[in-house]
């Protein structure tokens, strides 16, 4: 085992890689950045959809990987994940360091061996989402499903309240996410390192899109994965509501219902609600650089597009218990939300309109959080961690 800084075997764990770049997976990247041989471990992998794992130099995946479509359909493999994140053999590796708002956290590692996790947040699933995504899900309506998935849930929650304490150190990424641990593991402040945000590239590149073209009409954006708690539904019916324009980039289960909803709303509104799916960075960037602002309406843990936006210059609307609203000046990087409600939104959006933002302040707000920063903060923790942890190993 490597005594010295670095250390020569790093494994780098995450849930799963399977989706798109977002910000868990720049969080993945700047890792990678730090320790370009490490390996990055997980449950199950799709590396035609997460192109961006190939610049690891190894992506190891479990014993789950072999079961048709797991990457793909891993929330039906759920009661499998803690045994097969325990079934790693990580001896080998010096340092670990899990990514983590689900299983990655739990794997098993032994005494001479530092285990540091960056906790995205607890799982949704097991805490503050549990009922209503039970309800949500019409497979828990038939007869005797719904007790099973509550006996199921009863022992994954077991499961993370002890996983939750396998890590050596938890580093959250947000206050929202300290307050979480707080709550639901009853973790001290001594118990969990200060907070370091996830990092945002501010300094991007690309080749003009072609064969894309940007509405020069004023529009609202959202940018995310489809889901319920980021609350698409509410910007469609926000803009709706104002007659503004919004596009909504991002796959997800939730898009049938969001096309359902937009088909019901256009009649009703002069807007254009525009849902369109992925789209490639250069894309997204043109996206980003036209739009009138951001809309980050959901409870999100952090929300890295409110940032983005920021980079783009261009000012956000966010909820005000989003993590990312801790970085966001009201009047001066965009708005806050104080409530999930059409109405607060659609005047939001209005008011948005006739403020005067300055671009400058919008880009300086971004840098703060750049890539190089974070990865700066993160190696300066880590050498004090790994010192302190070598430290204590003479002692024993």
């Amino acid at each position: 085992m490597s005594t010295s800084w670095p250390p020569s075997q790093v494994a780098i764990v995450y849930d799963r890689v399977n989706t798109r770049h977002g910000g868990a997976e720049q969080v993945l990247l700047a890792l990678q950045q730090i320790f370009p041989q490490a390996d990055l471990i997980t449950a199950v992998a799709d590396l035609q959809k997460a192109t961006w794992a190939k610049k690891f130099s190894q992506v190891k995946t479990s014993w789950l990987q072999y079961f048709p479509g797991a990457a793909q359909n891993h929330r039906w493999l759920a009661q499998f994940m803690p045994l097969a994140f325990e079934s790693f053999n990580l001896r080998h590796y010096d340092l670990v360091i899990s990514v983590s708002s689900a299983e990655a956290k739990g794997v098993l590692t032994i005494p001479n061996q530092l285990h540091v996790s960056y906790v995205l947040a607890p799982p949704r699933y097991l805490y503050h989402q549990q009922v209503e995504l039970l309800k949500a899900n019409p497979i828990t309506s038939l007869p005797g499903i719904y007790q099973l998935a509550k006996k199921l849930l009863k022992y994954l929650t077991w499961w993370d309240q002890v996983a939750i304490f396998r890590p050596d150190v938890l580093i959250p990424l947000s206050l929202r996410v300290t307050k979480q641990l707080q709550t639901y593991y009853h973790l001290t402040s001594h118990q969990i390192q200060p907070v370091l945000y996830p990092p945002i590239v501010t300094q991007k590149t690309y080749l003009a899109a072609t064969n894309f073209n940007v509405p020069t009409s004023p529009f609202f954006l959202q940018v995310g994965r489809l889901v319920a708690y980021k609350r698409a539904d509410l910007s469609l019916k926000a803009a709706a509501k104002a007659n503004l324009s919004i596009i909504i980039v991002g796959v997800g289960p939730e898009k049938a219902n969001l096309v359902r909803l937009i088909q019901q709303l256009q009649p009703q509104t002069s807007a254009q609600l525009t849902l369109i799916g992925a789209v490639r960075a250069p894309q997204l960037q043109a996206l980003y650089q036209n739009c009138s602002g951001v809309l980050i309406p959901g409870a999100e843990d952090f929300g890295l597009t409110a940032l983005e936006a920021n980079a783009a210059g261009k000012p956000v609307i966010i909820y005000q218990a989003a993590g990312a609203a801790e970085v966001i000046k009201p009047q001066r990087h965009g708005l806050l939300l104080k409530n999930q409600t059409v109405s607060e939104l659609a005047q939001a959006m209005q008011s948005l309109l006739k403020h005067v933002w300055e671009p400058q302040l919008l880009r300086q707000n971004a840098a703060k959080y750049d890539t190089s920063i974070f990865t700066t903060e993160l190696i300066f923790r880590l050498k004090l961690l790994w010192k302190h942890h070598q430290s204590q190993l003479k002692t024993i």
